[in-house]
C-alpha cells in the first residue's frame, strides 16, 4: 500500500504531492499509561474526543518531516539509528497550553534528551529532498507530549483546569523510537532502545 497522496491542483493524479512524517519517542509502560490517562481525562472534561478518534498515542515527537521522494531514505536513516539511541531518562515537569488549541505536558530538556535528538536529526538531514519543520531544529524544539488537540479557548481552559488538578511531576523512560506517518500515525520503521 502506497502512502503517497498524488494529486495535482486540478484533482487529476500526476504529480507527488509532500508527504508529513514524523520521527517520535515513545515511553515505558508506566510513563505510557500515565500519560494515556491524561488524555483520556482531558477527553473526557472538554469533550473534545480528537486524540482518542485519531488513535494518537503518548509520544514526543523529535522531527517532523516533508518529502516527496525520501520516503524509503527517511526509513533507512532512521534503521541506520538503531543502536546509536539508547533509553532516556525523562522528567515530566509541568503542563501547560503555550500552543494555540493544545494542552501539553512539558519534558525537561536534558543533555541527554538533547544528544539522542541531534543524533536523529544529525542522519535525517544528510536526506536530499527533505524539509524539516523550524519547529523541529534543534535549537528551537520544545520538548512536549500532546495530552489535547484542536481544543477551543473553553475547552484549553477546563482542560488546563483539570490538568492543573490532576497533574505532579513525575519521572519516565524514552524507551522506543518510530518514524511514522498519516492520521492515524502509522509506523514504518519502529524498534526498541534497550
Amino acid at each position: 500500500m502506497s502512502l503517497w497522496r498524488i494529486k495535482d491542483e486540478l484533482g487529476n493524479p500526476s504529480r507527488p504531492q509532500k508527504t508529513m512524517f514524523l520521527v517520535s519517542a515513545f515511553f515505558d509502560p508506566l510513563t505510557n499509561r500515565t500519560l494515556q490517562n491524561m488524555i483520556n481525562g482531558i477527553a473526557n472534561v472538554t469533550g473534545n474526543q480528537f486524540m482518542l478518534e485519531f488513535k494518537v498515542p503518548p509520544h514526543l515527537t523529535f522531527l517532523q518531516i516533508q518529502t516527496r521522494t525520501g520516503q524509503d531514505q527517511l526509513e533507512q536513516a532512521l534503521k541506520n539509528l538503531k543502536g546509536k539511541l539508547k533509553p532516556v531518562p525523562l522528567t515530566f515537569a509541568s503542563c501547560g497550553d503555550g500552543i494555540p488549541n493544545v494542552v501539553f505536558a512539558k519534558v525537561r530538556k536534558t543533555d541527554e534528551l538533547k544528544s539522542q535528538m541531534n543524533l536523529v536529526y544529525e542522519e535525517i538531514i544528510k536526506i536530499p529532498d527533505i524539509k524539516i519543520s523550524p519547529h523541529y531544529l534543534p535549537e528551537n524544539i520544545f520538548p512536549h507530549v500532546t495530552l489535547g488537540k484542536t481544543l477551543t479557548r473553553e475547552q484549553q481552559v477546563v482542560a488546563l483546569d483539570y490538568l492543573n488538578k490532576n497533574f505532579s511531576m513525575f519521572e519516565g523512560i524514552l524507551s522506543e523510537v518510530a518514524l511514522t506517518c498519516g492520521k492515524p500515525p502509522y509506523p514504518l520503521v519502529h524498534f526498541s532502545l534497550r
